[in-house]
This record gives structure tokens, sequence and C-alpha cells, in this order.
């Protein structure tokens, strides 16, 4: 609230209304109706009041002084007439004094308050500063890298102030800031440091450090320059010796290197001994030409000037074979003596044994094959080789001649006396079996007219029997079993089982005896391989065991039962992680895949017979 006064024009007394405590300050000069010739100083009047009543006139000291009056007036009070009528453009109202501590609104805000934080008007972190008795938010220097307009000129970073430099020598820099980010880049180097001026060119951090110096003086007496705080200084050495020696140095300092050496050191031998020579610290020495490149002659002499006589000796051969003998040369004399006879040369080792000028030639061959097969070896380079001669198709029976080189001839070949020979035994619990096919002899009730083999096994009492050459794979099997022989009763005969070319034959409770197995094949077959899987297993139900397993056809099948009253007869012994104590019952199918497939098997029971299993595959049953 701005406070009434009353000023006297001449006398200069201010008469203040209502209880304050301030200072005030005005010129009189700005009084209306101002007389400079009256008031002996021009300069502004400072006023300090303190009122506490509802008036008070204080006095200011200086070169006049105010009169003391009371006037009893109130905060209402108005200029009275005569003081208007005096002063008539002064309007009653007193600024407030910024800088006398005191807050007086509503001019001021602050006076002498101290610093304190503020949000500045680009939202960074500020300090408040009371300004001419007024709040300024004053926003932070914006002398950090950052990429933020700190100080609010809508320059970010405007002031930054390098915090670091980098490079060394004339490649010294400071630190820069661009789009928020602080980075220093070295300057350039001027030079290799070669020169000697203290400046450190490369910016290694080392001045003059690649000093590349000059030299002063000759010979031994040569010195380099050197740099020492970017001043370059030479001086050259004194003589070391009369340059006699071969040491590459100018020992006596004249200009000229090793000119005084002398030696008594020789190179070469016989004829082509020299001195060595000297050339500034390179000793060398040139043998004299031999008098024959090459010592071959056997003179006793050393022509070629290597130390050696007759060294390049070129000796003649003398004898055969592993007779043969090289001359020598000794003393300058040549002499050529044969050796002795090894052997008689029957052997084959391309050696000459009998020193007669061929190698071999009483060679003894040994045999290979039988019947018309047989060949005699052969011997070619000291090598020794014997083929066998190609067999018959078929045994010619009657000859005297082992046709098919089988090793039996006419009667004793099965070929000549319908037998099974050779046949494979098949014993228990059986495996899997593999042959080559014979000629054809023997044919079943359900056919094979083309090649076939023979099995064998003998039962010491009934069995389940199981036999397929589903194993064989592209031949087209017929299978049959006979009792007692070879040629005995048929017991089975199976062409095409399970919908594929191969043959299967299960023999339940097989009385005891000796059985032939022959697996035979189509017509048009002469030759190939068989493969027979056979099983013996004592007699039990279907799938009981691997002589009477359950087929399993290809396809989703759905196979129920139970193993109540089965056998236990196997344990999975192939991979551990799935083993078994084996001591619950077990049943056995089988399955065959002409192709690579996937299969996947899924064991489940029901209630009230629900149980732990385990199943695993077996390529071969009785594994």
């Amino acid at each position: 609230m701005p406070r009434k006064i009353l000023p006297v024009a001449s006398a200069g007394i201010v008469i203040f209304l209502g209880s304050a405590v301030g200072c005030f300050r005005y010129n009189p000069q700005d009084l209306p109706g101002y007389d400079s010739g009256s008031d002996p100083s021009s300069d502004p009047m400072e006023i300090d009041f303190h009122l506490e009543a509802d008036l008070a006139v204080e006095e200011r000291t200086g070169d006049w002084m105010l009169e003391d009056e009371e006037v009893p007036m109130t905060e209402e009070t108005e200029v009275t007439d005569g003081i208007k009528d005096q002063f008539p453009d002064f309007d009653g109202e007193l600024s407030a004094m910024c800088g006398n501590g005191m807050v007086e609104p509503p001019d001021e805000e602050c006076d002498g308050e101290p610093d304190e934080p503020c949000t500045s008007e680009c939202s960074t972190e500020g300090v408040r500063r009371c300004v001419d008795c007024h709040w300024i938010c004053s926003p932070p220097v914006d002398d950090d890298c950052n990429g933020s307009d700190e100080d609010c000129d809508t320059l970010p970073d405007d002031d930054y102030v390098p915090r670091f430099n980098c490079g060394a020598g004339v490649c010294e820099r400071t630190s820069f800031c661009s789009e928020g980010i602080e980075d220093c880049l070295p300057g350039d180097p001027t030079g290799d440091d070669t020169d000697c001026n203290g400046n450190d060119e490369d910016c290694n951090g080392i001045a003059d450090d690649h000093y590349l110096p000059t030299t002063c003086g000759v010979g031994a007496c040569r010195r380099n320059s050197e740099c020492i705080g970017g001043g370059e200084s030479c001086n050259p050495g004194t003589p070391t010796g009369g340059d006699n020696d071969c040491d590459g140095i100018d020992n006596d300092c004249d200009g000229a290197c090793d000119e005084h050496y002398t030696t008594s050191i020789t190179c070469g031998l016989g004829p082509c001994t020299r001195y060595y020579q000297c050339s500034c610290g390179n000793e060398s020495c040139v043998p004299g030409p031999p008098t024959s490149p090459l010592d071959t002659t056997c003179n006793n002499s050393d022509d070629d000037c290597d130390g050696n006589v007759d060294d390049d000796y070129i000796p003649y051969a003398c004898g055969f074979g592993v007779c043969q003998r090289q001359s020598i040369c000794s003393g300058g004399i040549v002499s050529c003596t044969p050796g002795s006879p090894t052997g008689d040369d029957s052997n084959c080792n391309a050696l000459d044994e009998d020193c007669d000028g061929t190698a071999d030639e009483h060679y003894v061959p040994y045999t290979c094959g039988v019947g018309a097969c047989q060949r005699n070896s052969v011997c070619v380079g000291g090598t020794e080789s014997c083929t066998p001669g190609p067999p018959a198709p078929a045994e010619i029976c009657g000859n005297s001649i082992d046709d098919d080189c089988d090793n039996l001839v006419d009667s004793s070949d099965p070929e000549c006396s319908g037998g099974c020979t050779p046949a494979i035994t098949i014993s228990a619990p059986g495996g899997r079996y593999t042959t080559s096919l014979r000629p054809h002899y023997h044919q079943g009730s359900c056919g094979g007219a083309g090649a076939e083999a023979y099995f064998t096994f003998t039962l010491t009492e009934a069995s389940d029997v199981f036999l397929t050459t589903h194993q064989t794979g592209t031949i087209n099997t017929v299978l049959y079993v006979r009792q007692g022989s070879c040629t005995g009763t048929q017991v089975t005969c199976n062409a095409d089982a399970d919908g594929l070319q191969t043959s299967r034959i299960q023999l339940t409770s097989l009385s005891a005896d000796t059985y032939y197995v022959i697996a035979d094949t189509i017509s048009g077959v002469s030759s190939g391989d068989v493969t027979l899987d056979a099983y013996i297993s004592a007699p039990g139900a279907a799938s009981d065991r691997c002589g009477n397993p359950t087929f399993i056809t290809t396809g989703t099948t759905t196979l129920t039962g139970n193993i109540i009253g089965y056998t236990n007869d196997y344990a999975n012994v192939v991979n551990p992680p799935c083993s078994f104590p084996a001591a619950r019952e077990d049943r056995v199918y089988y399955f065959y895949l002409p192709t690579a497939g996937n299969v996947t098997f899924d064991g489940c029971a029901n209630d009230p017979y629900r149980f732990d299993q385990i199943i695993y595959i077996r390529s071969v049953c009785s594994d």
C-alpha cells in the first residue's frame, strides 16, 4: 500500500501516514516548484524512517535540516488545500526503495533474500535469485555435453567447456561436444620426428625420438651427431690403429679402408691354393682353377682340387645278377672282381641268383584253385600271382573232373547224387544265416526251379520252429522242409508269404528228428545270396516264444490278449536304460519292413489288469 506524504517546499518536511518501517529516496528537484537556489544540495535525499504511530517525522542529516512538526492526521487524512496549492502537481504517492532489506509490496517481491533452487522455463533445475527486488529463475550454465538445452536459449550445449585433451605433441587437441556426444579428435602429425627441433611431430609423446643423425669425421673417427633439447652437435673421434687388419674400418681415419692389410692364410688345395685378400672388411680368397672339373680319372691326383684324390672316379661293372660288382680305384690302380652266386633262381624275387644274366628263369610255380579251375602261379617282375580259372555252370557227372570247382567230383557232388551239400547247421535257439545259392537240383511241391541253398537242424524233442526268407530282399524264394534227409518226405512248402515274394514257415510241436530246409528260388535265378531267419523253441502258445511268434501286418493293428499262462523267456540286454528284471511273462510278435519306415508301438491294459510294460525290438529274435 503506498504511503501518503506532505512535502514542504523549502523546509523539506515529509509526513508519513500509517505504521511502516523502511526507506525512501526522492530528489527535491523533482518536486513541483522546487527552487535550486534555496537548496544547498542538489543531490537526491534518502530518508530512513520508523513509524509506529499514526505520524512520524524524521530529519535528514546533511547541509540543511528539516523542521520538526507534528500534524494530527489519520490514514485517511487528505493533503491540505494549502499544501496542494503550494505543490499542485504532487500526487502524494511514495514508491518503495529496493535494497533496504525490506520487501515492500506491490513494487517488490524480494529484497536481499538468499538464492534457492527453482525450475527454469525450459524445465531444467536453476537458481532463483533476487534481482532489482524481483525474483528471477536463472537456468544453469549449459557447459556440459548431454544434448540438452539447459540454459533455455534453444541451443543445446552451447556453453560447453572442454574437459580433457587428446593427442600428444603437435596433435594435441581439446575435447568438443557434437549433438550431445563428447569427443576429442587428435590432430595429424606434421612429420616423422626425424629432425632436431624440440617438437613432437609424430605425436607419440616424445620430441625428436626418431632423430636421424648426421655424421662427421671418417673411418674409426666417424661420429654421429646428437640432438639434445632441439639442438644438434657432432664431434669426430680419434684414430684407433694402423689399418693393417681386415675389419672394414678405416682405423687411421685417412679415408681408405684396410689399405695396409697383410696375411699368411690361404685357400684352395694343391695347385688351386691362393692367399686371402681384403676389400674393406670383406676377407675373401678365390682358389685357382682346377686342372680338371671332375676327378674322374684314376691317377692318384686331386685334379679337381677338393682335397680328395680320385674321389669322382666313375667305376664300371663286372659280373651279372647278384654277382655284379663295381670296379675300384686304389692308389691310381683300377680293379674289378665279380661276386659269387647265391642260389639256383627257382624262387620269384626279380634277382639273378645264379649270375647267368637272367632273373627267376628257373622259377617253380605252385597251383591255386581246384578241379577244372586249377591254375599254375606265374612270376612277373619278381611278383608271384595265381588266379583260378572260372568254374563250369554245373557239375558234369561221370567225367572224373570237378567241373564246378567245389572240390567234389562226380558222385561226390550233390549235383550228381541228389544230396544237400554243403548244408548250414541251425542250432537252437537259432538266428540269422546267409549263404550263396547253388545250382538247381531239388524242387518243392509249391515250386522252386532256380538256384537253391541248404540248411539242416536236428530236434531232440518236439519243438516249435519258425523259418522265413524275408531278409533275402529282392530274390523270389520258395521254402520247403524235408524230414530225415535232403530227399526225404516234405513236411511243408511256402512260396510267398505276408504279401511278399519271400517265404515263411511256422511249425508247431514238430517231432524230434533231423530236418533239411531248402531255400529254393523261382526259375531263372542262377546265383546270389539267400538269408534265412530260423528259430527253435519249446512248444507253447502262439507268441509265447521265438519259435512261434505272432505276425503283425503292415498298417495300424490292434492286438489284444494277456500274458497269463505264458512263460518268462527273454529280457532286454541291449539297452540298459530300458532294462527289466525279467520277472514276469512275455510274448513275441514279428513284423517285416521291405523298405525303411516309421514304426510305433503303444501298449495299454484295461482294469483290473493295469501293469507296467516294457517293449523292445530285435532284428534277430534270439539275440
